[in-house]
């Protein structure tokens, strides 16, 4: 069968000798059948006949070089667009091999031996998304870029995303090329672990003298028993080679050990869930010969370590655009009306989590009933695929008790939680949680991202459904049951309650002061708003709340409407104390003994005062961050780790007088300098590692810095010189930024070996940075905004440095040429760097097109000639407000960068012919903002003319000030576009406008007409317009309409 075939002029023997013949061994290698257009003038024969045999055919690659004109070619080609226009049965792909698709219709255009219905043919087919060769971009690229696209659009479904994986695995199993290889498929259930080994399977299995691929090796295993597993995949090799019964290789399984010996051999185990099971029927590796290939799939990491896998791979879920690509295939080509169903992908995206599985699942439920879509998004989350509840569930019931109430914890409150806190909450709970939160990431239940503990929705909402099938209510989520226990207290089953968690904007009721006073067994109590920066309640304490249960371990109340908590409540057995944006003036009366505390965050409440208590046994972490009542240095304990004090009204470091009776210290908030710096608090304070004292405003001073501090934040402060740092060995974070009375910081900062990150944007006053001696494994230095003349030559040496910020920075002269030296540099935003250039024409016309002209038109400074290319990692660039007058040739020579930022210059034209815009080389992303000293309709025209002429695959970013669109733009067929309108009404009330004009669709979008909405019944001014243009096919067209008359 003919999976694809690849059209060609026949006369090309340059093009047919190299290229075709390397895609047509290339699409071979892969289990791809092709066919070659034109060969020898003859064609495969399907029934007998002449005609070629393209009934089963799915892919037509047509291969447009200099001359495209051979007769027989072009009457198959035209068949397989027939079969296209038909039935779409047929994907065609276009690729302009030595030829670009102008020339291609040109020639098109002009050849006198096309009829019209092949030009319109060969126009439409140039027309489509394809490949394009480039000088720079060698043939064996090219193939393997087409046929992993081909591949793609072969195999609708089940491969999608799944090409980016196997050239990883590649990669993998290339690591030890001698010995026998092995690896593991590691990930949660319905990943497509078993799709990708199948595929590997499929592709490789040829390689190998014998091979085998055991589909559910568990069941398999258990159903069919060892010997019999043996014999269905290895028997007939060893009756080959011995010419022995079944019996013999039962009891004489030594038999497998010769024969397999001595032949490379490729195993798939699939599914495998008891490491012995596997160990027994690999022999522990010791049958096979050298070069052999075994892999192993499983949901459970210590099932590779078992088995002595050599390597393992994590296989990941699709990303956002793999699965709306998944989605749109599989919904959209079926006769299925998806105006609704468009509105919930986002939602089915964001739930589903890159799981290939359950999105086939959704889509399974909307195919079902297509007119009640709403509903299979809801039984969607209510009842998950079954292969995935069924592989939860056994997984959970193989876990130990400690394990297992880890999981339910998580299921019910700490999915996306910090995983120090979720540590210290399981352990003040008398759980091991470093061991049991390590199994349930072997086996795919949780996961650590970013120091956070993460919990696929798919596995919450399983093991919520463990959770209610449960006869003791343990943990409560959902709003109408907890509502229930906390209006009356007389409500049966309280005293079996160890958890609750929910969300005050959801319910609205008063809740009963005693309503926790027999939930003798609760050890964790969240009410907190689901979404951040809501801290909207309807839950309310009118009468007060009288107790608290002395078992809690987390208290996480935010917007707690009283002034204190209950007298009565004793927290001792508290470990995190959570209360932002509450009424909270003070904890509690008197002194309380806190045993088990860990973490106090009281951000943006009313508190004037916490240190009430007794020292903390264990090293604390307080948040106090904006709080604003809190006018002087709060008193914390000495052996505190983490301080955040941002914002607040602290005015001074407080000195302090030691008591010799019992240790314990008297502050002294004079807010006068020190006369003896040994007396400052911060000298005690020796365990703390993070200080955040940022945006303090009125704090002037600072003269001791605590010597095991790793992250000091002072930026927003009024701090007018910095302390030694000598002492600060271990000092990776200081962040000064926008102190803009700050004149002096010590110049030696080499000595601060862990030194990661500086940043001194803003700091204007600021003096001698050019003589700073950089520490040299500085990653990220920052000195935007700065009144620098010259950079600190010590910069040379910073060959770790990442990120260099140096926006307008308006006095630096220039850069040195050791700063290209700089090899490990990604981030890289430049200054003005140019000198003024007066001209009269400028002068003259400046009052005609003042709105249009951010600076004054400038020249590109020589200094930066020769420099960018010299960036071999470089992969984001900001040039903006540099007042370029063109874009920089050089740019272009960077291969790596993905992001430029050219926005807020003055570009005297339309980047046309100085910068290949074409080029593979160009940033995939870059920005224009404000750029052109030209009226936003030439801007806006010109741009869009050249995009649309070339092989552009970038998002680009372009603000427009005065109108859109006019009528003559309707026809502008090749870009996609989202537009943004940011309006203010006379009241000052912003508010936005967003359209989207997605492929193929006719959506109406924004025409700005004046200052006013269309319709005239709200007056509004426009104040931006931003749209994102992208390389698709549709209209343009519409007319605006404001938001609040859509």
């Amino acid at each position: 069968m003919v999976e694809v075939y690849i059209s060609f002029d026949r006369y090309e023997d340059k093009v047919r000798y190299s290229f075709i013949s390397h895609l047509s061994a290339a699409f071979h290698r892969r289990g791809i059948s092709s066919f070659v257009g034109g060969e020898d003038g003859s064609y495969p024969e399907s029934d007998g006949s002449s005609k070629p045999c393209l009934e089963n055919l799915k892919a037509c690659l047509v291969v447009f070089s200099e001359k495209y004109s051979s007769k027989p070619c072009l009457e198959e080609f035209l068949k397989v667009t027939e079969r296209r226009r038909n039935d779409g049965g047929v994907t065609v792909v276009p690729v302009f091999y030595t030829a670009t698709k102008s020339s291609v219709k040109k020639q098109i255009w002009k050849s006198n031996d096309l009829t019209s219905e092949s030009r319109s043919a060969l126009l439409e087919v140039v027309d489509l998304p394809g490949h394009q060769s480039y000088e720079t971009q060698s043939d064996s690229d090219l193939v393997e870029e087409i046929v992993a696209d081909v591949r793609e659009k072969l195999n609708t479904t089940e491969n999608i995303g799944i090409y980016s994986k196997l050239l990883r695995i590649e990669n993998l199993i290339r690591k030890k090329p001698g010995g026998v290889r092995s690896l593991g498929l590691w990930g949660m259930a319905g990943t497509g672990k078993t799709t990708l080994a199948k595929t590997i399977f499929d592709q490789m299995s040829g390689d190998f003298e014998a091979s085998c691929f055991i589909k559910d090796f568990h069941k398999e295993f258990h159903d069919k028993g060892l010997y019999s597993l043996l014999e269905e995949h290895f028997g007939k090799i060893i009756r080959e080679r011995e010419e022995s019964s079944v019996s013999s290789l039962i009891t004489r399984p030594v038999l497998l050990r010769n024969v397999l010996g001595h032949k490379r051999v490729l195993v798939v185990l699939d599914d495998v869930r008891k490491p012995l099971d596997a160990e027994s029927f690999l022999g522990e590796l010791k049958w096979f010969c050298p070069g052999s290939l075994i892999i192993i799939t499983s949901r459970d990491k210590q099932v590779f370590s078992f088995c002595q896998v050599d390597q393992v791979y994590e296989v990941p879920g699709l990303n956002e655009e793999e699965a709306l690509k998944l989605l749109s295939r599989c919904a959209f080509a079926k006769d299925i009306k998806h105006e609704n169903l468009q509105k919930l992908l986002p939602k089915v995206i964001e739930y589903a989590d890159g799981n290939p599985l359950a999105l086939k699942f959704f889509l399974r439920k909307v195919r079902e009933n297509p007119k009640e879509v709403e509903n299979a998004f809801l039984t969607f989350e209510q009842t998950p695929p079954h292969e995935i509840q069924d592989a939860v569930k056994s997984t959970y019931d193989s876990l130990g008790s400690n394990e297992k109430n880890i999981f339910l914890d998580i299921v019910c409150l700490f999915s996306g939680e910090s995983i120090d806190c979720v540590m210290h909450l399981l352990e003040g709970c008398g759980f091991f949680p470093r061991v049991g939160i390590n199994v349930l990431v072997e086996k795919c239940l949780v996961s650590i991202s970013e120091g956070k503990v993460v919990m696929h929705n798919l596995i919450q909402d399983i093991g919520r459904n463990i959770i209610s099938r449960r006869k003791r209510r343990s943990r409560l989520w959902k709003p109408s049951t907890i509502k229930h226990f906390l209006k009356d207290k007389h409500v049966l089953g309280s005293k079996d309650i160890e958890a609750i968690s929910v969300d005050p904007s959801v319910l609205s009721f008063d809740l009963n002061p005693m309503a926790f006073e027999k939930m003798y067994t609760l050890r964790y109590l969240k009410i907190c708003n689901s979404k951040p920066g809501n801290y909207y309640s309807k839950l309310h304490l009118p009468k007060g709340l009288e107790s608290l249960p002395d078992e809690l371990r987390l208290l996480h109340w935010e917007n707690f409407p009283l002034s204190s908590l209950p007298q009565g409540y004793d927290p001792r057995n508290l470990v995190v104390l959570n209360m932002c944006s509450s009424q909270l003036q003070k904890l509690w009366k008197g002194t309380k003994e806190l045993e088990r505390l860990k973490i106090i965050k009281l951000c943006h409440s009313t508190t004037t005062t916490i240190y009430r208590h007794r020292p903390f046994p264990s090293s604390p972490v307080i948040n106090l961050s904006g709080c604003t009542n809190i006018k002087s240095f709060p008193k914390v304990p000495l052996n505190i780790e983490e301080l955040y004090l941002k914002q607040t009204g602290i005015r001074s470091i407080p000195t302090v007088t030691l008591s010799s009776k019992d240790n314990s210290f008297t502050y002294d908030h004079g807010g006068h300098k020190f006369l003896d710096v040994e007396d400052s608090i911060m000298v005690y304070l020796e365990h703390l590692k993070v200080l955040d004292l940022s945006r303090c405003i009125e704090l002037g001073d600072i003269q001791v810095i605590p010597k095991n501090l790793k992250k000091l934040y002072l930026g927003g402060t009024s701090i007018q010189e910095l302390p030694s740092l000598v002492h600060v060995s271990e000092l990776v974070v200081l962040d000064l930024e926008n102190c803009k009375q700050l004149q002096k910081i010590p110049l030696r900062l080499s000595t601060l070996t862990s030194l990661a990150v500086l940043n001194l944007s803003g700091c204007s006053e600021l003096e001698d940075i050019e003589d700073l001696n950089l520490p040299r494994n500085l990653e990220e230095l920052y000195l935007a905004d700065t009144a620098t003349q010259e950079m600190p030559s010590s910069i040379r040496h910073l060959s770790e440095l990442v990120i260099l910020d140096l926006q307008n920075c308006k006095r630096l002269l220039r850069l040195p040429t050791e700063i290209s030296n700089l090899k490990s540099l990604v981030t890289l935003k430049l200054p003005w760097l140019f000198t003024v250039e007066t001209s009269m024409e400028i002068n003259k016309n400046v009052s005609q097109r003042q709105d249009y002209l951010p600076e004054p038109r400038l020249l590109p400074s020589p200094r930066l000639h020769g420099l960018v290319p010299r960036f071999y990692a470089i992969v984001s660039l900001t040039l903006c407000n540099a007042s370029l007058m063109h874009i920089p040739e050089d740019i272009c020579s960077l291969a790596t960068v993905t992001v430029l930022e050219l926005s807020r210059n003055g570009f005297s034209k339309i980047p046309e012919k100085s910068v290949s815009w074409a080029s593979e080389q160009f940033p995939s992303h870059y920005t224009f903002d404000n750029c052109f000293n030209k009226s936003p309709e030439v801007a806006r025209k010109r741009v869009a003319k050249h995009l649309r002429s070339c092989r552009c695959r970038s998002d680009i970013l372009v603000q427009f000030t005065d109108r859109f669109m006019d009528d003559s733009d309707h026809n502008s067929a090749g870009l996609g576009v989202r537009c943004i309108g940011t309006w203010k009404s006379k009241r000052k009330v912003i508010s936005k406008v967003e359209k989207v004009l997605g492929v193929g669709l006719r959506e109406k979008l924004l025409r700005l007409k004046g200052t006013t909405c269309l319709c005239s019944t709200r007056m509004l001014r426009c104040i931006e317009v931003v749209v994102v243009v992208k390389k698709r096919n549709c209209i343009w067209g519409g007319e605006l309409e404001c938001d609040k008359c859509k």
